[in-house]
């Protein structure tokens, strides 16, 4: 017999887990998130769901991990492409984090977010490309210094 764990991730009830203060909110919040997700989805997939975890908002020190990571990969494959070291520092990742961030979205707008910036900063690069592309914020975008 095989066994699968399959995790689901979503942002349903999202505005139900927000504000709460107590282990009495979040459980009652909880059981809200469970009664609109019986209302809207068949009982057959709701019957599979085993177990619900919570979790709270991203708070700055995790949104910044989250800008980091994203910013590396992108940072990776826009590097392999143009044959150049590309450099940024904390101003990017700060300012990738506080953009980046809809707090009913939780980190997935940070993705295009990264992928935009950077792509539009680097589009602008003349060929051939210089030795060194250093990236910053500047007037609400990512631009090279």
């Amino acid at each position: 017999m095989t066994e699968s764990l399959v995790c689901l991730t979503s942002n349903f009830g999202v505005y139900l887990l927000k504000n709460l203060i107590t282990p009495l909110d979040m459980e009652l919040a909880r059981r809200d998130v469970r009664d609109q997700m019986d209302a809207r989805f068949s009982p057959a997939f709701c019957d599979r769901v085993r177990e619900f975890i919570s979790f709270g908002q991203l708070d700055l020190p995790s949104r910044q991990l989250v800008a980091k990571s994203m910013l590396d990969q992108e940072i990776a494959l826009q590097r392999a492409n143009m044959g150049s070291p590309i450099f940024f520092g904390q101003d990017v990742v700060s300012y990738v984090a506080r953009i980046g961030f809809r707090g009913g979205d939780g980190a997935r707008y940070m993705r295009s977010t990264v992928q935009t910036q950077i792509r539009e900063a680097l589009r602008l690069v003349p060929i051939p490309c210089p030795e060194r592309i250093v990236l910053t914020p500047r007037n609400n975008s990512i631009v090279i210094v």
